[in-house]
C-alpha cells in the first residue's frame, strides 16, 4: 500500500481526487489535510508517506509556506507534486524554486483527475525509486 497525503482546502477537490484515486490506484491510501499545517501534522503522524500532493492557494498555511517548513530529512525523502487551480508563470516559478519535484495544473472535469492519478500511478508509484522508509530519518 502506497501512502500519499493531499493537502487541499476544497473539500470538493479532495472528493474527486480520491474518486479518480479510488478507480485508477487500488493500492492508494490517500491522507487528507485542509492546509500546511494539518499536512506538517500528518507527515509527522504517518513516516510512510513519501509523496504529496499539494494546492498552493489555501487559507492558513498555504503551499508555499508549506514548502519553507519542511525540515530538510523530510524533504529528502518525499517527493512534492503541486496541483493547483493557478497556471501563473510566477506561481510556477515560486514552486519550484521552493523545491516540488512537478507542477500539474487542476484539471476542469472528472476525466482529467482521472487522468491525472494515472499519471501520478505511473511515474511515481511505478517507475521513479523514492526513498524507502528504513532509509530516510525520523521525522
Amino acid at each position: 500500500m502506497q501512502d500519499i497525503l493531499l493537502i487541499d482546502d476544497s473539500v470538493s477537490d479532495r472528493m474527486l481526487i480520491k474518486q479518480a484515486f479510488d478507480l485508477t490506484c487500488a493500492d492508494v491510501r490517500l491522507h487528507n489535510a485542509e492546509d500546511g499545517e494539518q499536512g506538517l501534522a500528518a507527515l509527522e503522524e504517518c513516516p510512510g508517506i513519501r509523496l504529496v500532493l499539494l494546492d498552493l492557494n489555501m487559507p492558513g498555511m498555504d503551499g508555499l509556506e508549506f514548502l519553507e517548513s519542511l525540515a530538510p530529512e523530510t524533504r529528502a525523502c518525499t517527493a512534492v507534486l503541486v496541483l493547483s487551480s493557478s497556471q501563473l508563470p510566477d506561481d510556477i516559478h515560486e514552486a519550484y524554486q521552493a523545491g516540488v519535484n512537478a507542477y500539474i495544473p487542476k484539471p476542469l472535469d472528472f476525466d482529467g483527475y482521472v487522468q491525472i492519478a494515472q499519471g501520478v500511478q505511473q511515474c511515481w508509484l511505478q517507475t521513479a525509486r523514492l526513498p524507502p522508509p528504513e532509509r530516510c530519518v525520523a521525522r
